[in-house]
């Protein structure tokens, strides 16, 4: 009879404004249920103090939610002394406000919405909840906060915006731009326009952007795979991988390597870590306190004036031979720089006194300037 009656009235709130909850036993649990709704308008708030999850709805016209509870019980009266709370609805031309409240740990607040909806803003409001925001295939534009909780969003037509003081940030494919933070959880971006997110402490990938790449984080690594323009990565501690840019990268980290694939120039600076370039061109300035320096210039590629910096390393240089450039060598310890080089031509300098010696040389013809300033070897070497 308890199973009938939430059937009937599950049934009833389709057309209901809301209902009053109903508890009933169902799968071995105690579930506490209310549902309701409203006519569809173009902006959504939903303001709560439990876990939201919001859904697009294509079959109709009215934003619907369903107040969901669960808790195992040794009977109906501890159940209904626990499940507590509820939620409701209210529309102003426009604009609808969903307000929920309840036992955080049981309850769920599911919303769907059709079409018409095209913006969200969900919050979560106590600061001691740590509800989660999930989003799946929502056509407008998002903005999601929770104090501590989780952020999940996929399939998102519009521009996301994300903040959460404690939690992970995961996005799967959004066709507008990201904007997000987080005060200690990893962040992931599977697709998006352009992208800017920060953490205090954790890693931080995308996979692909259409737009420029800004990405910051106080303790973790940081991996791009693919951005259709520039790149801007910073971390304190940990690794920066940037697989391919259309425009410059720009990285620095004080405890890690710097790896960068192709790009349109590259600002690169670590403070203690290599930095590796494979398939770079335009205009490179590359710099590390401790670690060495490989470059691996892009065949057929415009190099523009450039530095390599390796306080404390190696610097390996791979050119083709399609490549010109007039090399400039010198030792950051003061004496003579120490080239192994597989192109001739390299004119040696003279000690003179109060200035550093310069050594200098031309390959495949000469070109944009290449300064190196090593404290080790410096390696010149023909591109296999």
């Amino acid at each position: 009879m308890r199973v009938l009656g939430l059937l009937l009235t599950l049934a009833a709130a389709l057309e209901a404004q809301e209902t009053k909850p109903v508890l009933a036993f169902l799968n071995g649990a105690w579930e506490r249920l209310q549902v309701g709704g409203t006519e569809a308008t173009p902006a959504l708030r939903v303001s709560s103090e439990v876990r939201v999850m919001l859904k697009s709805m294509s079959q109709s016209n009215r934003i619907t939610y369903r107040f969901i509870q669960r808790m195992h019980a040794r009977s109906e009266r501890v159940a209904a002394a626990v499940l507590t709370g509820d939620a409701t609805v209210s529309a102003s031309p426009g604009s609808t406000l969903i307000s929920a409240h309840g036992a955080p740990a049981y309850t769920t607040l599911e919303v769907y919405v059709p079409p018409e909806v095209r913006t969200a803003n969900i919050e979560i409001l106590r600061s001691s909840v740590s509800g989660d925001i999930e989003v799946f295939g929502f056509r407008g534009s998002l903005l999601a906060r929770t104090p501590a909780g989780d952020i999940q969003a996929e399939n998102i037509g519009g521009d996301v915006a994300a903040y959460t003081q404690g939690g992970h940030i995961r996005f799967g494919q959004i066709g507008g731009n990201v904007t997000c933070s987080t005060g200690a959880g990893s962040i992931t971006v599977d697709s998006a326009g352009e992208v800017n997110c920060q953490t205090a402490g954790g890693e931080i990938v995308v996979k692909q952007a259409r737009g420029p790449v800004s990405l910051s984080t106080g303790g973790g690594n940081i991996g791009v795979q693919q951005a259709a323009q520039s790149v801007e990565a910073h971390s304190t501690r940990g690794e920066i991988v940037v697989g391919q840019a259309g425009g410059i990268v720009t990285a620095s980290t004080g405890g890690g390597a710097i790896r960068i694939g192709s790009a349109a120039g590259v600002r690169a600076t670590s403070a203690s870590g290599p930095v590796y370039l494979t398939g770079a061109s335009g205009a490179l300035s590359v710099s590390t306190a401790v670690g060495s320096i490989l470059a691996e210039l892009m065949a057929g590629a415009r190099l523009q004036n450039s530095s390599l910096v390796a306080a404390s390393g190696d610097i390996t240089v791979r050119i083709p031979s399609n490549v010109a450039v007039s090399v400039m060598a010198t030792n950051e310890r003061g004496g003579m720089p120490h080239i192994d080089s597989e192109f001739g031509g390299f004119q040696m300098p003279v000690l003179t006194f109060g200035r550093p010696p310069l050594a200098e040389g031309t390959i495949n013809g000469g070109g944009p300037t290449l300064l190196l300033s090593g404290s080790d070897m410096i390696y010149l070497r023909r591109s296999r």
